[in-house]
């Protein structure tokens, strides 16, 4: 190099490497200097000719090769630089120099040619073997890996260039970025927080935490780091939207709704503003309001799927099943005609639920048959789905026979566990027997399924000893646990259930059912109850539109003796589910807390008439106590 910087200065001067009395210059020297000037100079053209002529003189010189490579990548000839630089790497493969711009030039042509990133990363993974200091090759490792879907490769890449570079946003950005989608979410947020205490204004570093804490469950956190930006940054739209969208996530359905509202007032036309409030008003059985929201987003010929979702709950909700069957009829229409098959057996099969859950019973089995007889038009899954509705609503009316053919086209360890019960259910303990035998000789999942049918028959010794020994082998089972518990505690072995539902939670902490599960055993227990009640509002926060969930909080409320926030949350559950006794006969309860005697019989009534004979005695005996002491008429 020294030579080189001498015989520069020299030319400079006029002077031949003679007068320097140095050794003559090696061939091509000249033109790759001059080359260099010209370039540096924005002499583009000329200096593109004098490098041929350098690499004429001196083919095997590398650092010829890299130069030219760097100027073709300026001039806007990818496609030759990258050739030249491969030349370059071909000459001097572990040169740093010639690396760096090998990987550089690969970079630049990612988008037109993909395979240039394996290029770029080949050259900057080689690069830092023998420059573990070069920040730039970390930098672009941790770029290439995220684009290849290698967060785990990413993150130590990034740690690399943040000690090299502390505190740089960019750097620290995709870190955490890499962290995110590697699932270290704990890592990340340290790395946010950082980000976030250096810059309080970067509205982006405060929405990528918010949404980190979001997706570790932790939605109150969200909203409060949400909350703590900037005065000038709370009214913006989107931050406002996302405060509201983290309320609901978290059940605060009143703050959520104080949000949402004035910005829907602000933005009247905007549809994803319109979804969000009809999400919360769900939330809350509200569905006359939620038909209301939806109702301006219903103009196109095929309607967005969250739409129509909402539109076809909302009637259900208001009791208009017919209506709900006609859009859903409309909708399938166009979306076979829009040569959407997917999309509109998914429909199909919805309307058929729709249906069925309507008590539409015939109107249901033709809609289901039409989809088993569909042929080509009609998915594997769809098909399967059918069959599935047509053998319930079989078992409902105890057609054995017809449920069995159903579930015995259907080729599934679930159907097969569910053959198994109907055959017991049906007295044909031969058949059921035979099947039992192959269940417990098949696969890990078969025995699954004829444990849980043992347990939905009652039969609570046989699938606890089934579920046991699943778990010796697979320890990790969700399901296989979830089962053992809810057996347990069938059988009246709260103790062991409650021990059971702890290891799950252990593992599964976020797991909604065995939240609501476990915490409702112990509401009706009258154990820990502020703990209990922890345990139901998690599950919630996750489901806030689940019946069953949003009835266990309000019961947990009632046995704490805290009737009127106990009526609210059983209102919310009966409109979220209006055909469920035993919400029904919880509303009732609580709505007798509070002195509301004439509305708690109207609960007992209806709770009554979806009753049978032995589950109604309880809520007979409950109306005529009512009668007697003359509260109620």
């Amino acid at each position: 190099m020294v030579r080189i910087l001498l015989a520069t200065a020299c030319w400079a001067l006029g002077l031949g490497l003679a007068a320097t009395g140095l050794p003559a210059a090696e061939p091509g020297a000249y033109p790759f200097l001059l080359a260099e000037a010209l370039g540096g100079e924005g002499a583009l053209e000329e200096a593109e000719s004098t490098f041929d002529e350098a690499v004429r003189a001196a083919p095997d010189d590398p650092f010829v090769r890299i130069a030219y490579a760097e100027l073709l990548a300026r001039v806007g000839k990818l496609s030759e630089a990258a050739e030249m630089a491969a030349e370059a790497r071909r000459l001097a493969p572990s040169e740093p120099g010639v690396l760096l711009v090998q990987g550089r030039i690969a970079m630049a042509r990612v988008e037109r040619d993909p395979q240039s990133r394996r290029t770029a990363r080949d050259a900057f993974e080689q690069l830092v073997v023998g420059a573990p200091e070069e920040l730039e090759a970390w930098i672009a490792l941790g770029q290439l890996y995220l684009a290849e879907g290698q967060p785990a490769l990413a993150a130590p890449a990034l740690e690399k260039a943040s000690r090299l570079r502390p505190g740089a946003p960019m750097i620290e950005g995709l870190r955490a970025r890499a962290l995110v989608e590697a699932g270290d979410l704990k890592a990340a947020e340290v790395v946010q927080r950082a980000q976030l205490e250096a810059s309080p204004s970067r509205l982006d570093v405060r929405f990528a935490l918010a949404e980190n804490l979001s997706s570790q469950g932790r939605h109150l956190a969200a909203e409060e780091i949400l909350a703590a930006a900037p005065a000038e940054q709370l009214r913006s739209p989107e931050l406002r939207r996302r405060r509201a969208i983290e309320q609901l996530l978290d059940g605060n359905l009143e703050e959520s709704v104080a949000l949402a509202e004035p910005l829907l007032h602000d933005y009247p036309d905007n549809a994803a503003l319109r979804l969000l409030l009809a999400s919360i008003r769900q939330a809350n059985g509200e569905w006359q309001a939620v038909l209301e929201l939806v109702t301006p987003l219903l103009a196109r010929s095929v309607i967005p799927e969250p739409v129509l979702s909402m539109q076809l709950r909302a009637l259900q909700g208001l009791g208009r099943v017919e209506d709900a069957l006609e859009v859903a009829d409309s909708q399938r229409e166009a979306l076979a005609a829009a040569g959407q098959v997917i999309e509109a057996n998914t429909l199909a099969l919805e309307a058929a639920q729709i249906a069925a859950e309507g008590g539409l019973v015939v109107d249901a089995e033709r809609r289901a048959q039409a989809i088993v007889e569909g042929g080509g038009e009609v998915t594997a899954a769809a098909r399967s789905n059918a069959l599935w509705i047509l053998a319930d609503l079989a078992i409902d009316r105890q057609d054995w026979s017809t449920a069995v053919r159903r579930l015995t086209e259907l080729e599934s360890p679930g159907a097969a566990g569910r053959r198994y019960e109907v055959l017991r259910r049906s007295g044909n303990v031969v058949s059921a027997r035979a099947l039992r035998r192959a269940l417990e000789a098949g696969s890990g999942d078969e025995q699954l399924a004829l444990a849980e049918a043992e347990s939905r028959l009652e039969r609570f010794d046989e699938a606890i000893a089934i579920f046991r020994e699943l778990l010796a082998a697979d320890p990790g089972s969700l399901r296989g646990r979830f089962g053992l518990a809810a057996a347990l505690e069938r059988s009246r072995s709260q103790e062991a259930s409650e021990a059971e539902f702890e290891k799950l939670l252990a593992a599964n902490p976020d797991h909604a059912p065995s939240l609501n599960y476990l915490g409702y055993m112990r509401i009706e227990a009258g154990q820990a109850l502020p703990a209990a009640i922890d345990l139901v509002t998690r599950a919630v926060r996750m489901d806030p539109s689940n019946a069953a969930y949003v009835d266990s909080l309000g019961w947990g409320f009632h046995r704490l003796g805290q009737p009127e926030r106990a009526v609210r949350l059983l209102e919310r559950a009966a409109r979220l589910e209006s055909a469920d006794a035993t919400i029904l006969e919880h509303l009732g309860d609580a709505l007798v807390s509070v002195g509301d005697l004439p509305r708690a019989r109207a609960a007992y009534e209806r709770a009554l008439a979806l009753s049978g004979r032995v589950e109604g005695r309880g809520l007979s005996a409950k109306i005529e106590r009512l009668h007697r002491s003359g509260g109620a008429s």
